[in-house]
C-alpha cells in the first residue's frame, strides 16, 4: 500500500496529503477505475475522520462565518476606537499610532514599548494577539467573551493590565464590546 501511495504522489499531491494521516487504518484505499483514482475508506477511518471533524467544529460558538465576522469586527472596531481615544487622555510618545483595516488592528505605542497586533483568524474562528509584553495568544469566543484557554483570561483583561502598565494609570477595557463586563 505504501508503494501505491508513492506511485500516486506524482498524480495528486493534495490527495496524498489528505490520506497520509489515515494510511494505517485504511484497507483497499485506492481503486483504479476508468483511469481515475478513487478513494475508499473503511469504517475505522471514517470514525477517525468524523470525530476529528466534529471536535474541530464543536470549538466554534458561531452559527455561521458571517456571525464570526460580525462579532470580530465589532470587537476590533471597539478596540480601535478605544486606542484612538487614549492618545488624548494619556501622555503617550509622539510616534503613537493606531491602524485598523482588513481585520487587523495595529497599535504602535512607540518608544521602548513596541507594537500590538490584534487580528481575526477566520479558519480557526479566533482572535490572535501579538503583544510586545506577553507574546502571542489565541482567543476563542466563549460566553460572549474572547478567552485565552490556557489561563482563562480574556483579551480585554490582558489588554487592560498591559495598557495600565504603559500609561501608569488604571485602564479598563472590559466594558467594550465582548469584553466580558455586562451592564
Amino acid at each position: 500500500m505504501l508503494g501505491r501511495l508513492r506511485c500516486c504522489a506524482s498524480r495528486s499531491s493534495n490527495f496524498l496529503a489528505i490520506l497520509l494521516p489515515f494510511r494505517r487504518s485504511l484497507s483497499n484505499a485506492y481503486i483504479h477505475k476508468d483511469n481515475r483514482l478513487q478513494y475508499q475508506r473503511n469504517f475505522e477511518s471514517q470514525q477517525i475522520f468524523s470525530s476529528t471533524y466534529l471536535s474541530r467544529r464543536q470549538l466554534s460558538n458561531f452559527q455561521s462565518v458571517n456571525d464570526f465576522h460580525h462579532i470580530t469586527d465589532e470587537t476590533l472596531e471597539a478596540l480601535s476606537d478605544f486606542f484612538d481615544s487614549i492618545a488624548d487622555k494619556y501622555n503617550l510618545p509622539d510616534d503613537y499610532d493606531v491602524n485598523f483595516g482588513d481585520g487587523v488592528l495595529t497599535v504602535h505605542f512607540g518608544g521602548n514599548v513596541g507594537t500590538y497586533v490584534i487580528n481575526k483568524q477566520t479558519p480557526n474562528q479566533q482572535i490572535w494577539l501579538s503583544s510586545p509584553s506577553s507574546g502571542p495568544k489565541r482567543y476563542d469566543f466563549i460566553s460572549n467573551t474572547w478567552i485565552y484557554k490556557r489561563n482563562n483570561q480574556s483579551l480585554h483583561e490582558l489588554l487592560s493590565t498591559e495598557v495600565s502598565a504603559i500609561t501608569g494609570e488604571e485602564v479598563d477595557l472590559t466594558h467594550l464590546s465582548h469584553g466580558g463586563k455586562t451592564d
